[in-house]
């Protein structure tokens, strides 16, 4: 599995992200038991709701757990998407349909007790680009981890761009680590293509967060984001807060 250069600089250490800036018990607020939803949308279609229905079935019938199936508009294509998050012997597994037609799948290695997806835009030059972020979600009652696939779509294509461990939770008798990872996208440098910027942090009950940071720039001939920045690497100290606290307040 292809991983862009933020796996690398982490081989033993856990991404991490401001706890305020996703909500990770709202993030996985569907039962995992087949729920169809819109995505920012009030525009609830009965004819829509029913082909997800059959989506469904279908996927079932194929031997599917089906997580739940999310209606949104992502492709330049006539209607919405259909995003399916399903499980199988196999792995976790996202599915996007238009109409009938998959459009898009991705098989992980993991295998979750629930997943989720959030939608994100911005504009490269003009033109729209849409980010799609696939979590998987394990927890045992105690600890609870979280896994993150970042796709990228451009046009009618959807793009693997990136895999991260996005959210550790580690709670004992004595102490709670928390590790997650944010990241923005922002045009820092006035050229017109948004780069990736990644903060990481970490929480230990009684001490001061820890907190790094990361720039990452579109390689247009490879695809995928590269690291250009770590403050991890850098003599002296690098603080990007100042994007992220933008981010929140949007």
């Amino acid at each position: 599995m292809r991983k862009i250069l933020l796996i690398t600089f982490f081989t033993s250490i856990i991404i991490s992200m401001q706890l305020h800036a996703i909500d990770v018990e709202s993030l996985f607020n569907l039962s995992s038991n087949g729920d169809i939803v819109y995505y920012n949308s009030d525009n609830i279609d009965n004819s829509e709701y029913a082909q997800a229905e059959n989506l469904k079935y279908d996927l079932q019938k194929q031997g599917y757990n089906v997580y739940s199936i999310v209606i949104a508009d992502i492709l330049p294509k006539e209607g919405n998407e259909f995003i399916a998050l399903v499980s199988s012997l196999h792995g976790d597994k996202m599915l996007i349909f238009n109409g009938d037609k998959e459009e898009f799948s991705y098989l992980t290695d993991r295998h979750g007790k629930n997943s989720a997806i959030d939608l994100e835009n911005f504009y490269d030059r003009k033109n729209e680009v849409g980010i799609i972020k696939y979590y998987i979600l394990n927890e045992n009652g105690q600890d609870r981890d979280i896994y993150m696939y970042m796709f990228r779509i451009d046009g009618s294509s959807v793009k693997f761009i990136a895999d991260i461990s996005f959210y550790k939770e580690i709670n004992s008798m004595k102490s709670s680590v928390i590790t997650q990872m944010n990241n923005v996208f922002e045009d820092i440098d006035g050229d017109g293509i948004y780069e990736m910027l990644v903060e990481s942090r970490e929480k230990i009950v009684g001490r001061s967060d820890r907190v790094e940071y990361q720039i990452y720039k579109l390689s247009k001939s490879k695809g995928r984001y590269e690291c250009i920045m770590s403050s991890w690497l850098e003599e002296s100290p690098v603080d990007l807060s100042k994007y992220f606290e933008k981010n929140i307040t949007k």
